[in-house]
């Protein structure tokens, strides 16, 4: 049997479009828990919106995985949850072992150069 890598359970990330009402929510947030009412807010205040909504999937020794999207579809969002730079607001990740990543995380590719170019 093959060992699990990386379990990720009804993962689910939202974010605000508003720089203010985000500031605001979070002030809010940290507040409520500070006072022992700990933020568990998973429903859409105004101005979120869903970048993951219950991702599940399974990620096995040996398993090739591949994240492919159009822009937006929030490719970037679950390799940032993944890589623990970003908490997530719903659901769980297990990894068993470490995970790094090769290159950073939203650094900008050379169109002029081929895929092992632009890595190292």
């Amino acid at each position: 049997m093959s060992e699990t890598l990386i379990k990720v359970e009804g993962l689910s990330k939202k974010f605000c479009r508003s720089l203010r009402r985000s500031m605001l929510y979070g002030t809010l947030d940290v507040g409520r828990s500070m006072v022992g009412f700990p933020a568990k807010n998973v429903k859409l205040r105004k101005s979120e919106f869903w970048a993951l909504n219950d991702i599940s999937f399974e990620l096995k020794r040996g398993e090739p995985l591949g994240l492919i999207g159009k822009n937006g579809s929030g490719k970037s969002t679950l390799l940032r949850l993944l890589n623990g730079i970003f908490p997530p607001d719903k659901g769980k990740i297990t990894i068993n072992g470490r995970i790094g990543g090769l290159i950073a995380v939203g650094a900008g590719f050379h169109p002029y150069m081929t895929g092992r170019e632009n890595i190292f």
